[in-house]
């Protein structure tokens, strides 16, 4: 069963975080183990806490702004799970893709 869930992660980590970065999400390094990535949006936003808000009252999207864990440049940072299924990863790609392309960033 733990293999079953350590794969399906590894398979969605792949799918999401090269489908994020596609859109300008840059990951500084990559997951070791972690059903997670900590990606850099300074590209996209000066602000990843507000980011954060207006992606979830604009798209429907879940992140957390690096802030919530650490000081360290929290403002260029999110950090995005993979444990939902490909088809709600799909879902939340396109989400994404249409809050940046609105211009609301």
């Amino acid at each position: 069963m733990a293999e079953d869930y350590r794969r399906r992660f590894a398979e969605q980590g792949r799918y999401l975080l090269a489908e994020l970065a596609k859109l300008g999400f840059a990951l500084p390094s990559a997951p070791q183990g972690a059903f997670y990535g900590y990606c850099d949006v300074s590209g996209l936003t000066h602000d990843s806490y507000q980011f954060c808000l207006d992606l979830c009252d604009h798209a429907g999207v879940l992140m957390a702004p690096g802030r919530d864990f650490g000081e360290h440049h929290g403002d260029r940072y999110v950090r995005v799970s993979y444990t939902k299924p490909l088809d709600v990863l799909q879902e939340g790609i396109n989400r994404v893709q249409g809050f940046l392309k609105s211009g609301r960033e």
